[in-house]
């Protein structure tokens, strides 16, 4: 356990080979970061670890989403399916997020349509959360 791990930075080599780390791990560190207030995922998702739809759901919601998580960011967003569930997933469970940080990639920072339609169903999600800021930038 990393009880007082408040920020964490989270990053995938593109070439990582999909038996060593996969989404499941970085959920695992979630529920071993009790007190985690910040997560940064600088250099995005690689496509081939990650999960998609109903593989989301965990037996239980790690901690640091349910009441300590404030603050979301990833960068080289390309707005692929995998990286929407995360965002869907990360929405839906915090009950404090105040801000999600959404860094586009060059491909999806020329598709103004694209944005739109993500960030409508991001704000939908986040209805609950008053005060959750998004971001794409």
């Amino acid at each position: 356990m990393f009880h007082n791990l408040t920020r964490l930075e989270v990053y995938v080599e593109p070439s990582a080979d999909p038996g060593e780390y996969t989404d499941e791990t970085l959920m695992d560190i979630l529920q071993k970061t009790p007190s985690l207030e910040s997560l940064d995922i600088p250099e995005g998702l690689n496509p081939r670890t990650c999960l998609v739809g109903e593989d989301w759901i965990l037996n239980s919601v790690p901690h640091c989403l349910r009441s300590c998580l404030k603050e979301f960011s990833i960068s080289n967003f390309n707005g692929k399916v995998a990286e929407i569930e995360l965002l869907k997933y990360l929405s839906k469970n915090p009950t404090i997020l105040e801000r999600m940080r959404i860094y586009s990639s060059e491909t999806f920072e020329s598709d103004l349509k694209k944005q739109g339609e993500i960030n409508n169903q991001l704000q939908i999600l986040c209805e609950g959360l008053a005060s959750c800021i998004i971001e794409f930038l």
